[in-house]
């Protein structure tokens, strides 16, 4: 005999005239029309004004952001509440940009400057983060895996003279809260420049002690950050200071730089640990500037004789294109440093995810 509860077990099919007219509840929730998930690449420039020469730059530090969608700047801070600070360093950090040390001058004296601050990009909140175990200025930050590094640069000068100057080897990083000594480069130096490829961090270039005196130099060399060890390499075709290292599919570019007066490129294949000769010229000199690479292109952010650039070098064909110059400002007076967030996801998805 059938038992009555069986009937209870059976899965009735929908009839076509009964389909869209199930209850409610068995309607799976819609993805609101809100709902973002795309990234955006954005761009932060810093400008702090101040120099070893002092002068009378208007004391206005500057911060904006550059919306590669929209084409357009926005001011992010005005920074006002920094002293005058120049050969700062910055970088982008646990998905907050970074300012360390630089230097300031008050009357005939230097002062140099071991604090970091931090900035979150969603709150707008800046915070004082743990100062670095020394003090540096025109020195170089990066970042590899879960760890900052701070390298080089000057931490005193006896004179308003960089034959005065004091360099360092010595290289820190920051981890799990603390900042801790690495192994010293093989060549002291200061205003150098770096990249990353991998775990290795390239420095090249910038001034150094050689023999009698502080010259410009041309020697490169690498820190590996498993063997906490430096490797000397080939160096650049042309001694050089303030430039920068870009790395692009594989390729270091050297960018800018004071040698002889006039701003050439040169690049070296990571994998052959060569440089070729000079790939083309910045179309402008520039007194003050920063670089950076995406997307397979070369970007200089900075300013000359009164006027503000913002360029892009295709590599595919090696020619340029003006991009939305710098809002109007003084930023021949600036030290400029950009910081680039990649793939950072837009405003409307950080509103969602925070609202959850």
């Amino acid at each position: 005999m059938e038992s009555a509860a069986l009937p209870l077990l059976k899965r009735r099919h929908l009839q076509p005239s009964e389909v869209g007219q199930s209850s409610k509840k068995r309607v799976k929730p819609t993805v609101p029309a809100t709902e973002c998930s795309c990234e955006s690449n954005d761009l932060y420039m810093l400008g702090l004004v101040g120099s070893y020469e002092g002068g009378t730059a208007p004391k206005s530090n500057d911060f904006q952001r550059y919306d590669f969608a929209k084409n357009e700047w926005t001011q992010v801070d005005d920074l006002s509440r920094y002293s005058e600070r120049s050969y700062f360093a910055v970088a982008t950090f646990k998905g907050k940009i970074w300012i360390l040390g630089g230097c300031e001058l008050i009357g005939e004296k230097l002062l140099f400057h071991n604090e970091v601050h931090s900035l979150d990009l969603d709150s707008k909140k800046w915070t004082t983060e743990l100062c670095m175990k020394n003090e540096r200025a025109e020195f170089c930050a990066v970042v590899v895996g879960d760890s900052l590094f701070a390298i080089g640069g000057v931490y005193t000068y006896t004179k308003r003279d960089k034959n005065e100057s004091r360099l360092r080897r010595g290289m820190e990083k920051f981890r799990a809260f603390q900042w801790r000594p690495c192994a010293n480069m093989l060549n002291s130096r200061a205003r150098f420049a770096s990249c990353v490829v991998g775990e290795r961090i390239y420095v090249a270039g910038g001034y150094a002690y050689q023999g009698v005196g502080y010259h410009d130099t041309d020697r490169v060399e690498y820190y590996t950050v498993s063997r906490n060890d430096w490797t000397s390499v080939t160096g650049m075709l042309n001694t050089r200071k303030d430039f920068r290292l870009v790395l692009v599919n594989d390729k270091i570019y050297a960018v800018g730089g004071d040698e002889a007066g006039s701003v050439i490129w040169n690049k070296s294949t990571v994998t052959r640990d060569d440089w070729s000769t000079p790939v083309t010229f910045i179309p402008t000199k520039l007194s003050s500037y920063d670089v950076f690479a995406l997307n397979g292109d070369i970007y200089v952010v900075g300013a000359g004789n009164g006027n503000a650039v913002f360029l892009k070098l295709r590599l595919a064909d090696y020619t340029w294109e003006s991009m939305n110059k710098l809002p109007s400002s003084p930023w021949d007076s600036y030290a400029i440093q950009v910081a680039l967030i990649k793939n950072r996801p837009c405003e409307n998805a950080s509103r969602l995810s925070a609202a959850r």
